[in-house]
């Protein structure tokens, strides 16, 4: 009897550490800052013509698995085909409206190097601005 409560001790000890360990924060990445002039900026257009994208396949098992809990025989059956079919048509909503557009940014840093930024806002940047990039995002100086 007396091992059992050490051995739940230890388990609970060991439980607790591992849930500190968990709340360890970790230590902010070093900020990187070039300066330089824009050279070129190219669209990248968001690729909307595909027919099956993630969310379309996510959509679909999650509406599946959820029909699935409803109705007995042939109805569940249907149930799980209609929650698939209509959960892919709401994955597939959602993973379109959150496809956007890219720019693709080339910037002339002053130490003579090229940096190449993909933004997702191009911010009406234009060739020739002077710009700031801080961790990989441009910002006009």
């Amino acid at each position: 009897m007396n091992a059992m409560n050490a051995w739940k001790r230890w388990v609970m000890l060991m439980v607790g550490a591992l849930a500190l360990v968990g709340c360890a924060t970790q230590p902010a990445p070093p900020t990187v800052t070039y300066y330089g002039t824009i050279e070129n900026i190219q669209l990248i257009p968001a690729d909307r013509s595909g027919p099956v994208n993630v969310g379309s396949v996510i959509g679909g098992i999650a509406g599946g698995v959820i029909g699935y809990q409803f109705g007995g025989g042939v109805g569940k059956g249907l149930l799980t085909a209609a929650g698939a079919g209509l959960g892919a048509l709401a994955g597939n909503a959602i993973q379109k409206s959150q496809e956007r557009d890219q720019y693709r940014i080339t910037v002339r840093l002053d130490n003579g190097g090229t940096l190449v930024v993909s933004e997702v806002d191009q911010q009406e940047f234009r060739v020739g601005d002077r710009v700031r990039v801080v961790n990989n995002r441009v910002f006009r100086v």
